[in-house]
C-alpha cells in the first residue's frame, strides 16, 4: 500500500480513486443482482413496495440521522487531530452511535406503523410485514450506524478497500436471503429481514476487525468534548438528512400515484447508482480525504489541483455514462430485471424513469465535488443553507407529478433539484469564479468530446445494424453498452496510474 491509499505494483501506483471505484463497482454490481432477485420475487406490485421499504429501512434511518454527515465531519477532524485524540474520538463516537440507534431500533419495534405511514402514506395497514420481519430489520439499524463510524475511521487512514467492500458483503447476504425466502419459506419478508440483519452485522465486523488495535482498545471518553467536531457533525448531519429527504419525499408522493410506484422508482435509482457510485462518488470520497489534508497543511494550491482534477474526471465519467445508459436503458433493464414477476409494462415504467434520472448525473458529479471541497474547508453550514433552500423548492418541483399522477414528473423534480443544488454549490465553493478556466480547460473539453464521439459511434452502429441483426439487437446493445462503459472505466484507471516519484497528491 502507498502512503496515499493506493497500491504499488513495481514502479507504478494504482491510485486510491481507482481502488475505491473498483470496490464500489463490485458493490454496485452486487446491488443490481440484488434488485434482479427482488424484482423476480416481487415484480412491480404492492408487495414489492413493502419489500423495498423493509430492505432499505436500516440504511435510510441511519443516513437520515448520521452517515453522510458523520463521514463529512469525522474524516477531516480525524485527519487534523493527533493520533491518540483521533483514536479516542473514534471510540467515543462508536459508543454513542450504538446507544442512539439502539433506541431508534427499539422504537421501530414498538410502533412500526408510524415509520411506515411516514415513508409510504399510501400503503395500506394490512400490507405491513410481520412483527418478526420488522424486529429482524430493526436489529440491523445500530449495526448499520456502527459501520458508518468504522468506515469513516478507516477512510481517514486511507484504507479504502475494506470499506469499499462493505456494500458487496451486505448485498451478497441479502441476495442469499431473497433466494431462500422465495423458494423455501412461506414468509419471504421475514427471511429478507433476517438477511438484512446478518448482512449489516457482517459489514460492520469486517471493518471493525481491520481497525488497528489502538483505534479499538483504550478509553472511551477523550479528555474534553471536541466542540469543533460536534458543530461540524451537527451541521453536516442535518445537511445529509436534507439531501436524503429528497428521494424519501418523492417516494412518499409516489405511493399515492399507483401501486408499484415505489418499487419502480427504487429499481431505476439502483440502476443509476452503479455509474454514480463507481464513476462519481468514488472520486468525491478520495477527494474529501486529500482535500482535508491539503487544507490542514494550508496548501491551497494542492487543494485546488485536487478539486479540479477530481471534477474533470467526475464530469467526463458522468457525461459518458449518462449518454450510454440513457440510450441502452431498455436493453439494460431487460437484462437486469426482465424475469420472474417483471412483465413488459413494468419494464417500460423502469426504463422511462432510468432515462430521466441519467439527466442529473453530470450535476451530481458537480455537487459531489463541491460538497467535498466545502466539507474539507470545514464549512458545512454553507452546504446546509444551500440544501435547505433547495429543499423548499422541491414541493413546487414535484407539484406537476402529484397533480398529474405521473411517476415521470416526480423523477423530473429530483433532476430539477440536482441541477439547482449543483450550480448553487459550485458558485459557493468558487468553481465559477474568475479563474473558472483553470478547470474548464482544453483537457476537460477534449476528454468529453472523445467520450461523446465514442458513444455516438456505438449508438450509430447499433442503429445501422439493427435491420441486419434484428434477432440479435438485444445482445448487440448489451455488448456495445458494456464495451464503451469498460472504455470509460479503463481510461480513468489509466489516468490514475502514477509513478510514485511523479505523484504530488
Amino acid at each position: 500500500m502507498s502512503s496515499e491509499g493506493g497500491v504499488r505494483v513495481g514502479r507504478w501506483t494504482i491510485g486510491a480513486a481507482t481502488i475505491v471505484g473498483a470496490t464500489l463497482l463490485a458493490g454496485r454490481v452486487s446491488g443490481l443482482l440484488r434488485e434482479t432477485q427482488l424484482a423476480a420475487a416481487f415484480g412491480v406490485s404492492g408487495a414489492a413496495d413493502v419489500a423495498v421499504l423493509l430492505l432499505t429501512l436500516p440504511d435510510l434511518l441511519v443516513n437520515l440521522v448520521l452517515s453522510g454527515g458523520l463521514s463529512a465531519a469525522l474524516i477531516p477532524r480525524l485527519r487534523a487531530l493527533p493520533p491518540q485524540a483521533a483514536q479516542a474520538l473514534s471510540r467515543q463516537t462508536l459508543l454513542c452511535v450504538f446507544i442512539l440507534f439502539g433506541l431508534i431500533a427499539l422504537i421501530l419495534m414498538l410502533v412500526p406503523g408510524v415509520w411506515f405511514s411516514f415513508l409510504a402514506p399510501g400503503l395500506a395497514a394490512s400490507a405491513l410485514p410481520s412483527t418478526a420481519a420488522i424486529v429482524a430489520t430493526a436489529i440491523a439499524i445500530p449495526l448499520a450506524a456502527a459501520a458508518g463510524v468504522t468506515s469513516a475511521s478507516l477512510n481517514s487512514q486511507q484504507k479504502f478497500i475494506v470499506t469499499g467492500c462493505g456494500t458487496l458483503i451486505f448485498n451478497l447476504t441479502v441476495i442469499t436471503a431473497l433466494v431462500f425466502g422465495q423458494h423455501l419459506s412461506h414468509d419471504p419478508l421475514l427471511v429478507l429481514g433476517v438477511g438484512v440483519a446478518v448482512g449489516a452485522a457482517l459489514r460492520f465486523f469486517s471493518q471493525w476487525i481491520i481497525l488497528p488495535r489502538p483505534w479499538v482498545l483504550g478509553q472511551i471518553s477523550p479528555p474534553a468534548v471536541d466542540s469543533i467536531f460536534i458543530r461540524g457533525f451537527l451541521t453536516t448531519a442535518a445537511t445529509a438528512s436534507l439531501m436524503l429527504l429528497v428521494p424519501v419525499l418523492v417516494r412518499a408522493f409516489a405511493s399515492t400515484v399507483s401501486p408499484g410506484a415505489i418499487a419502480a422508482l427504487n429499481y431505476a435509482t439502483k440502476l443509476v447508482e452503479l455509474p454514480a457510485g463507481v464513476l462519481v462518488t468514488s472520486l468525491a470520497t478520495v477527494a474529501l480525504v486529500r482535500l482535508s489534508a491539503n487544507y490542514a497543511n494550508s496548501d491551497k494550491m494542492a487543494a485546488k489541483h485536487t478539486l479540479h482534477s477530481g471534477l474533470k474526471r467526475a464530469l467526463t465519467n458522468a457525461v459518458g455514462a449518462g449518454v450510454l445508459i440513457a440510450y441502452f436503458a431498455t436493453t439494460l433493464v431487460t437484462l437486469v430485471l426482465g424475469r420472474g414477476a417483471m412483465d413488459s409494462a413494468a419494464i417500460v415504467r423502469v426504463v422511462n424513469l432510468t432515462q430521466l434520472l441519467m439527466l442529473g448525473l453530470p450535476f451530481l458529479a458537480l455537487s459531489s465535488m463541491a460538497m467535498a471541497d466545502l466539507n474539507a474547508k470545514e464549512q458545512p453550514w454553507v452546504i446546509f443553507r444551500v440544501t435547505l433552500a433547495c429543499l423548499f423548492l422541491l414541493p413546487a418541483l414535484a407539484l406537476p407529478g402529484i397533480l398529474n399522477q405521473s411517476e415521470g414528473w416526480l423523477i423530473a423534480s429530483i433532476v430539477g433539484f440536482q441541477v439547482i443544488h449543483a450550480l448553487w454549490l459550485a458558485v459557493k465553493c468558487g468553481l465559477f469564479s474568475e479563474d473558472v478556466m483553470s478547470w474548464l480547460d482544453r483537457r476537460l473539453i477534449l476528454s468529453m468530446l472523445v467520450i461523446v464521439c465514442v458513444a455516438f459511434f456505438v449508438i450509430l452502429m447499433d442503429v445501422l445494424l439493427t435491420p441486419v441483426f434484428e434477432s440479435r439487437v438485444l445482445l448487440h446493445g448489451i455488448f456495445a453498452s458494456f464495451c464503451v462503459a469498460a472504455i470509460i472505466i479503463f481510461s480513468q484507471m489509466f489516468l490514475s496510474l502514477e509513478r510514485p516519484s511523479e505523484s504530488k497528491m
